[in-house]
């Protein structure tokens, strides 16, 4: 990692690909070197802030950092749980919008989201995000129906 954490971004011979750069903040979690899956995915966000798996793993490191804590620190655990909720949200809020298909991945979003809501409850400010995410949910009957529509083609005349 010390190899290209400080090469130019832009220069995609210098460094890894994103999924790979995405593959080690994963190992780095296993690894329980949380403070540098924080920088590897702080670099992966400047160059695509619509990564539902970034916004996951960010989710997902601010969760255990939360339960590293130690029991007198309340206030940073909770501030850690709203970080993570908000990552989480968008992760769930992007896997919509782009048709995301790891069902595992946003249902687990989804769990740990419902779970911090029991620990620490939302805000007012959290339940507009909340009608943000479901409002980029397209049921299924709203899709596009190509077969129907190739029926109902009229020619118009001059």
């Amino acid at each position: 990692m010390a190899l290209w954490a400080n090469k130019d971004l832009t220069d995609p011979t210098l460094i890894p690909s994103y999924e790979n750069r995405l593959a080690l903040v994963r190992l780095l979690l296993e690894l329980d070197d949380k403070e540098k899956a924080l920088g590897l995915l702080e670099q992966l966000q400047k160059e695509d802030d619509e990564n539902v798996d970034a916004w996951y793993l960010f989710g997902w490191t601010y969760h255990l950092q939360s339960e590293d804590m130690a029991t007198g620190d309340d206030e940073d655990k909770t501030e850690l749980l709203r970080s993570a909720r908000e990552c989480f949200k968008q992760a769930i809020k992007l896997a919509n919008m782009l048709d995301y298909e790891n069902d595992g991945l946003i249902d687990h979003a989804l769990e740990l989201v419902a779970a911090i809501d029991a620990i620490v409850p939302p805000t007012d400010g959290d339940d507009e995000e909340e009608d943000d995410i479901a409002a980029t949910a397209v049921p299924n009957e709203l899709e596009w129906d190509d077969e129907a529509s190739e029926d109902e083609d009229v020619e118009m005349g001059s």
